[in-house]
């Protein structure tokens, strides 16, 4: 109850939420495409992964509606729209 309080009263939840997505991303994503990728920022409905080689950027594009939809199941809600992805140097 009083965490509660203290996450309304601070608006924590959707940072919260958000956390969720980038502790759990081996589970969300899978652990193969979890190994080569993780989740940079949740924002506006865009999640923003970033990827080690450029042959995962082009997987991670053509997995995205199957992504984005493991990613609102995990959180019980339709918080992405879509993703972006980036090779990280």
């Amino acid at each position: 109850m009083i965490v509660q309080h203290l996450v309304n009263e601070h608006h924590w939840g959707p940072k919260l939420r958000n956390a969720r997505v980038f502790e759990s991303w081996a589970e969300i994503a899978g652990k193969d495409v979890a190994q080569y990728s993780h989740p940079v920022r949740l924002q506006g409905g865009v999640l923003v992964v970033a990827v080690t080689r450029s042959d995962w950027a082009t997987s991670l594009k053509y997995m995205e509606p199957q992504l984005v939809a493991n990613v609102n199941n995990y959180l019980g809600e339709s918080l992405v729209s879509r993703i972006r992805v980036y090779v990280e140097r």
